[in-house]
């Protein structure tokens, strides 16, 4: 089970931006559209998506008693991952992460059902996951509606669109590509980058997870063991540090010119 999935817009959206939320975006949807922009700091978007967990936790509490059964809400830290999550923002994160590519995730806590669940005959324990799931799936749908994630993306989309168009970010963009040739990166926009170096981890996360599976334990701290002895993953690893290391001062300057135009149209 997952939080809301914040996680994987955020990853993808934090280079881009939008205006002004339209007038019927409640207070949680203009905030969301916002941070999908990159206009919010880090701390702020993670703080949106641990309260959106920890409302869907709530609700899976909620719909499992109301099927006579006891589950314990989760740690949000135990289920979102606030510290590989990629941060374009930050110089420190690229020193250590990257570009968040060649990273696993980094949760705390443990499941309060464990025990409850081990101690489970497997039909019960089956029975209780299949409610669980269907739970969660619902809660999810409750929690995006109540933070009016659908709103939310749709106008970040839309505005992105008209952004991205912008005859000023197209200028930023041939800066960004001619500033980065000169580090050595002839790759046309940092998407295409990035793109690079997610074709090679997940050739080689494949190959850690199936030599994980064959050693009976293939979950991602096993496979994060593995990598930290794979000399493959290792270099790619100093790579892409190198590469988001190198190229930002230019995203730098990209992201200030799609914070600008955001903030224009506000």
């Amino acid at each position: 089970m997952a939080g809301a999935g914040l996680v994987a817009v955020l990853g993808a959206a934090a280079c881009a931006g939008g205006s002004t939320p339209p007038p019927h975006l409640s207070a949680h949807g203009q905030q969301l559209s916002r941070i999908l922009a990159g206009l919010e700091p880090k701390s702020v978007a993670d703080q949106f998506e641990l309260a959106m967990t920890a409302r869907q936790q709530q609700l899976d509490v909620s719909c499992m008693a109301a099927h006579h059964l006891r589950y314990l809400a989760q740690d949000p830290d135990n289920l979102v991952d606030t510290v590989t999550e990629t941060d374009f923002s930050s110089l420190d994160y690229a020193k250590t992460y990257g570009f968040g590519v060649t990273t696993f995730p980094h949760l705390t806590g443990t499941d309060p059902n464990a025990a409850a669940l081990a101690a489970m005959k497997p039909a019960q324990r089956d029975a209780f996951n299949n409610q669980l799931s269907a739970c969660d799936t619902a809660a999810g749908q409750q929690t995006d509606t109540e933070y009016d994630v659908t709103a939310a993306n749709q106008a970040y989309d839309r505005i992105d669109k008209t952004v991205r168009a912008d005859p000023a970010y197209r200028t930023a963009q041939d800066q960004w590509r001619r500033c980065a040739a000169a580090k050595g990166y002839q790759q046309p926009d940092r998407t295409t980058l990035i793109d690079s170096f997610q074709n090679k981890m997940g050739t080689i996360r494949d190959q850690l997870t199936a030599k994980a599976g064959a050693a009976g334990s293939p979950g991602d701290a096993e496979v994060a063991t593995l990598a930290g002895n794979d000399a493959a993953f290792q270099q790619l690893h100093q790579q892409e540090v190198a590469a988001a290391v190198s190229t930002f001062p230019c995203s730098q300057a990209l992201d200030a010119t799609y914070r600008r135009l955001y903030a224009a149209d506000q």
